[in-house]
């Protein structure tokens, strides 16, 4: 079977104190990404430079460093998107960290399915604690899909620690909302799956998350998680009646 191009996106606003960090677990993975798309929003501190450093320093590598002026995580994700040529594209926070073998599980796991959701596991700095790590294992087809979403915040949060097939996204000119201050991602991730004929979800989780980093939205923002909740029944109730306009639910 050929191998799978998998296009890896990073959008960066300021992200110096682990941004090395990041791209350091992206150079140790078993399937290298067929494109590493760095989107620079912006950043006033020493972002751009260690993303020069490291396009220079890994010269045999496919890697597109995008400047722009900041616009938020949506419109930087959406630059991303817009310069994308593989097959397949995953997302991963500048603040966040890959495990090796993220790509060439997820490329293995996937097989015709147009996505795969892996779990996550949580990393508090400080402590140096990591837990967490696993998520629902099954596939399923658009139905199935569907009944196991609607009741799970945490699976329709983030896109990251995901897999998305490329197809999908430019045929139904999906994007990221710009306008939207919170819950984007899961905007998006509905939006998708209103489209897919099958999904995989792994069972387990070789993405890392960052839970101490006091410059994400989940921690400028007490009641993130409560508008998270309200977005997602707005998105679920719009879903449950476009499946039912379609008859596939």
């Amino acid at each position: 079977m050929a191998e799978k191009r998998i296009s890896l996106i990073i959008p960066v606003y300021n992200a110096e104190t682990y941004l090395a960090e990041c791209l350091e677990s992206v150079a140790r993975e078993t399937l290298l990404p067929y494109e590493l798309i760095l989107v620079d929003d912006g950043s006033t501190d020493g972002s751009a430079g260690i993303l020069k450093r490291f396009q220079e320093e890994h010269p045999g590598w496919n890697v597109l460093v995008v400047r722009q002026e900041n616009g938020g995580v949506s419109r930087a994700r959406n630059t991303g998107l817009s310069r994308v040529t593989g097959d397949y594209v995953s997302f991963l926070d500048a603040d966040d960290l890959l495990l090796p073998g993220f790509l060439a599980d997820m490329a293995e796991r996937i097989g015709d399915a147009d996505v795969c959701v892996g779990g996550k596991r949580f990393l508090n700095t400080k402590s140096g604690r990591l837990y967490g790590g696993r998520c629902p294992s099954y596939t399923g087809d658009l139905k199935t899909v569907r009944r196991h979403l609607f009741p799970s915040l945490r699976l329709m949060r983030g896109v990251t620690g995901r897999l998305f097939r490329t197809a999908v996204i430019k045929k139904n000119g999906l994007t990221f909302r710009e306008e939207l201050r919170y819950g984007e991602d899961m905007v998006f991730n509905f939006d998708f799956f209103m489209h897919i004929r099958q999904a995989v979800f792994t069972g387990d989780a070789f993405y890392i998350y960052r839970t101490d980093n006091p410059d994400s939205l989940v921690h400028r923002e007490s009641p993130f998680f409560l508008k998270q909740w309200k977005m997602q029944r707005a998105c679920t109730a719009r879903l449950r009646k476009e499946a039912k306009k379609h008859e596939h639910f």
